[in-house]
Formats: structure tokens, sequence, C-alpha cells
């Protein structure tokens, strides 16, 4: 018998380099994508300290038949600190940990982010461009 679809996001989300989860993120941005799933950044949370809403979702033409019945919903998400970065394995747990085999609803944030807060954070070492 094959892995159940829980089972074969979170092997995905294990398969994300750490490099790509290093802090420096980009609102809007996807961080990793491959033919199956992506995790993108969707927004920045209102609240103080703000976090990184990140978020995975199916692709579209994903060819696993059971992963591509749920897209293009989420598959798991997290809420990753701005101030105090976690490790690659911190945001990897976080995001395995609400993995549930079905679409989750991530928590709403904002996406609305200041262009000077991106330049600001792009000089600090926090943002980076493709």
């Amino acid at each position: 018998m094959g892995k159940s679809v829980k089972v074969q996001i979170q092997d995905w989300i294990d398969e994300v380099r750490d490099d790509k989860l290093d802090g420096a993120y980009v609102v809007g941005r996807p961080l990793y994508t491959d033919r199956y799933c992506r995790l993108d950044v969707q927004g920045l949370t209102s609240d103080e300290p703000q976090q990184f809403n990140l978020q995975v979702q199916v692709n579209n033409g994903c060819p696993n038949t059971t992963m591509a019945k749920l897209k293009p919903w989420t598959v798991a998400f997290c809420l990753a600190p701005m101030d105090e970065p976690w490790t690659p394995a911190q945001i990897k747990e976080a995001l395995k940990a609400t993995v549930t085999g079905y679409k989750v609803t991530p928590p709403k944030v904002s996406n609305k982010v200041d262009p000077e807060d991106t330049k600001d954070s792009m000089k600090k070492g926090k943002g980076k461009k493709k």
C-alpha cells in the first residue's frame, strides 16, 4: 500500500532545501517550488511581533493524482517569527504539524507591505531579491 497523502506532503516538506528557509523572505514570492507543491510567503501578521505566514500549496499539474485533488488549497502552514528567525528544522516541524491530508485553513494575515519596510529589510539581510 502506498503512502497516505499526509505522509507524502510531510515528505515533500522534508525535501525543501534548508537554504530556502534562511529567514530572508520576500512577501508574495515562492520560497521553493517543484512540480508537486510550492512553499509561499503569503504575508505578514499585523500584530507585534510580526510573523511570516508560510504556506504549502499543491501546484496545478501536480503529477501525483492523490495530491492533485488538493490543489489549489493550502495543505500546510506556519507563522514564523520575523525578528528571531527559526531554524529550517523548526519551520519544517511547524509546517508538518499542520498537515492533515486535507485542505487546511491558515490564519488571516495582512499581505500589505510598506515598500520602505521591504527596502529596509533587504538592506538588513531580512529579504532577498530574485
